[in-house]
């Protein structure tokens, strides 16, 4: 499965690992769940405002919804400079590691957390990544060449 199908299931993987987050830090602390429901809207948009702007392919790109929040801004691309990696970093971090206390309490979530967070992971790579036009990515041409033809088979 590559292209626009991809992207899209890995977006829908990872909302799902943020929702179990969510669903065990709520059965500790529910302000708790809440700030980190906020956070999992604010991080996203933090990742998009700085990577996604910057992508060549941001019009055709596999994840659709980012692509098109991110043509409506208005940075160029080019290369991503350290502040770029440093708040797309720590965006991912916020994710990833503040529900991991909750998580841990509650092994099985925290193992279905970390498969949604892989599953995710794996789509990007094997799918949006091969068919991806931003040359700046460190990712770009990582998984294998580049589909010839339809950028975007389904």
């Amino acid at each position: 499965m590559r292209g626009r199908w991809s992207g899209r299931l890995s977006l829908g993987w990872f909302a799902a690992a943020v929702a179990v987050g969510i669903v065990a830090m709520n059965q500790r602390a529910a302000l708790a769940a809440w700030a980190y429901g906020a956070v999992a809207v604010c991080a996203p948009l933090l990742m998009v405002a700085v990577w996604c702007t910057k992508c060549a392919g941001r019009s055709c790109c596999a994840h659709v919804l980012p692509g098109k929040l991110a043509g409506r801004l208005s940075r160029g691309p080019g290369p991503y400079s350290a502040a770029d990696y440093l708040l797309c970093g720590l965006a991912i971090a916020l994710l990833l590691l503040v529900p991991q206390v909750a998580l841990v309490r509650q092994p099985p979530l925290l193992a279905l957390f970390w498969v949604l967070v892989v599953a995710g992971a794996v789509h990007v790579r094997r799918g949006a990544c091969r068919v991806c036009a931003n040359e700046h990515c460190p990712a770009h041409g990582a998984a294998s060449p580049r589909v010839s033809g339809n950028p975007h088979p389904e």
